[in-house]
């Protein structure tokens, strides 16, 4: 097996090709504390596990609400106290908030041209999901969904469909 690895580079204001640093530093707006600015997406994130993704004008904003069960109309929170933004560590291209609910861990990274956020669901929640799940508490049959609240979306970008604008998709 192969691994090829390469620079990537984006378009910093004037045009000119910048190399992308996937770190977060402290941010230079009193609004955030951490951010990424030297990349294709800029990335803006609070200690409270609020975090900001600019790209081409679009601005998307999320938040971590909590876990549940199934989707939409029948999405179920389950009850897991009250969130803790509380024990975050930053380092080089990742914030991690540990034990944000009790045995759930946030995780945001910047990797070149990804924003990968993950909900880890640690061992001890997941067996006792599955005992509820065995007694009949939790449907088995439905999705452990993680939910996010989104403060903010502003999307300016034209929707495309097979590669022609489109009013609607």
């Amino acid at each position: 097996m192969t691994f090829l690895a390469y620079l990537k580079y984006y378009r910093a204001q004037g045009g000119a090709l910048e190399l992308v640093n996937p770190n977060l530093a402290p941010s230079k707006s009193e609004d955030w504390d951490y951010e990424v600015t030297a990349g294709i997406w800029q990335l803006f994130m609070r200690g409270d596990g609020t975090f900001q993704a600019r790209h081409e004008g679009d601005i998307f904003t999320y938040r971590f609400a909590g876990l549940g069960v199934g989707r939409g109309a029948n999405y179920q929170p389950l009850d897991l106290g009250k969130l803790n933004w509380g024990n975050i560590s930053v380092v080089g291209d990742s914030a991690r908030w540990s034990e944000v609910l009790p045995n759930v861990d946030v995780t945001v990274r910047y990797i070149h041209d990804i924003l990968k956020v993950d909900v880890k669901v640690k061992q001890a929640l997941m067996a006792n999901l599955r005992a509820q799940t065995k007694a009949g508490a939790l449907n088995g049959d439905e999705f452990l969904t993680a939910r996010f609240e989104i403060p903010q979306a502003l999307v300016t970008s034209q929707a495309m469909q097979n590669g022609e604008e489109a009013d609607y998709i």
